[in-house]
């Protein structure tokens, strides 16, 4: 073998061991930077040449640097971040409507006792003015509770209606930096710190979309929501709030304003926001209008079969719905004049008769309501709202639990050690120091030999 063999050696010694040292300093620089996946340098021998006879190796190169990555566990902390992402946004929401159906401020069980306690003492005390006048009191409160029920329950769902746009400006922003960290990757030819850049990225998409992506074999991306792809290796496509007739907004895609149908997704912020503002608060709501309809109906039913202390009959006490739909935001009390308070179910029998106060005192013991008493009925929607809101909370902390234990296993398979790469630095540092030595003992043969 030649002395510039052996100079070729010991250059590729060199070359390798600073290119190690490099990529093991640059480790330990991203050691804090979220998403970063440790790279180790892949280094392979030379073929090697016939000496002699026999068979001399050339050196050694670098075959690849290498990413430690898991797709396995990257898609799971894609899916997991997708669920944290949904139960997020319905927990905050829920917790609002938990102090929304608060009987201490807000609830309706107390107005309808007190309202039904009114009948009663009406019906104790049919002839007195000053009971009639705490019925009508009463009364206006209750139709007041259900209006500021509704009126908060609609405002929610307004606020989540106008965030829809805001979040879709903000996912449109993301997808267009993954489509560019893609063209990054066509350049680079798959470099590391741009992988690891364009999965935090999606990961933060996944954070507001349930997703599936697929990368070729240079590492580029296609990204799909729903069944439609919103980024491809060359192109991407991005999404549109756009407003129906009922001013909600639904989510569509901005090419054709074909429907993204986030509602049948897994998770995601948005599926969580569509969710809140179609279900959950539209089921409340729904359940609101059916209790004030029937309320209205029952008692303008017995009402209007009595008489007032003019002898008059036939008057509704609460205006009466046109639909269940609006019911509680739209009750009110029909009449402002105690006289005109029907107790009574006989003209002739003014003031003392009671039977029809009565009547409408005992409907709260009745089940007029989906097979339920009024209060019965208000307590299971109450339940309910608890129920949803403990089961958001719950998932919230199952999903946040699984992603920390994700994370965990993603840190441990891809995460930068000190101690690890303390002990590299030492062995390339010795690699480098060696590599250097053979160039000098070279150097100084090929200078031997020039001055024999």
């Amino acid at each position: 073998m030649s002395l510039s063999a052996l100079f070729d050696i010991g250059k590729s010694a060199l070359i390798s061991s600073q290119a190690a040292l490099s990529v093991t300093a640059n480790n330990v620089a991203n050691v804090n930077t979220p998403g970063y996946s440790r790279q180790d340098v892949k280094l392979g021998s030379m073929a090697p040449q016939l000496v002699g006879g026999e068979w001399i190796g050339r050196g050694v190169n670098i075959v690849a640097i290498e990413r430690n990555y898991n797709a396995f566990i990257d898609t799971q902390i894609n899916n997991e971040t997708s669920s944290q992402g949904m139960y997020d946004s319905k927990s905050s929401v829920l917790s609002q409507v938990e102090d929304i159906f608060n009987e201490t401020q807000y609830g309706l069980s107390g107005a309808m006792q007190d309202f039904f306690n009114a009948w009663n003492e009406v019906a104790a005390n049919p002839e007195e003015r000053a009971q009639r006048v705490t019925l009508l009191e009463s009364s206006g409160a209750l139709a007041s509770r259900f209006q500021s029920m509704n009126t908060r329950l609609l405002d929610l769902q307004q606020n989540i209606n106008r965030e829809i746009p805001v979040v879709v400006n903000d996912v449109n922003k993301i997808i267009k930096s993954i489509y560019d960290l893609n063209l990054q990757v066509t350049v680079t030819g798959g470099a590391s710190d741009t992988l690891d850049q364009r999965d935090q990225m999606i990961n933060r998409l996944a954070e507001y979309v349930s997703l599936n992506k697929f990368e070729d074999s240079i590492g580029r991306v296609t990204v799909i929501v729903e069944g439609k792809n919103l980024i491809e290796p060359n192109t991407y496509n991005t999404i549109s709030a756009q407003a129906g007739t009922d001013g909600m907004y639904d989510v569509v895609m901005s090419d054709t304003g074909e429907t993204l149908n986030l509602q049948n997704s897994s998770g995601g912020i948005i599926k969580g926001m569509l969710d809140l503002r179609d279900v959950e608060l539209q089921n409340y709501r729904d359940n609101l209008d059916t209790l004030a309809y029937n309320l209205a109906v029952e008692v303008n039913t017995v009402h209007s079969g009595g008489y007032a202390l003019d002898e008059t009959t036939g008057r509704n006490f609460f205006t009466p719905p046109t639909t269940v739909t609006g019911a509680a935001g739209s009750l009110t009390v029909a009449i402002s004049d105690p006289n005109l308070v029907a107790a009574s179910s006989s003209p002739n029998e003014l003031p003392g008769n009671n039977l029809q106060a009565q009547a409408i005192s005992d409907l709260q013991s009745q089940a007029l309501v989906s097979g339920s008493t009024f209060s019965d009925y208000y307590r299971s929607l109450v339940s309910q709202v608890g129920i949803d809101t403990a089961s958001a909370s719950r998932e919230l902390g199952s999903s946040q639990s699984v992603l920390f234990q994700l994370k965990g296993k993603r840190d441990e398979f891809a995460g930068v050690s000190l101690d690890e790469e303390a002990v590299n630095i030492v062995r390339f540092q010795r690699s480098y120091e060696a590599a250097a030595k053979i160039i000098k003992v070279t150097e100084d043969l090929f200078n031997t030999i020039i001055n024999m």
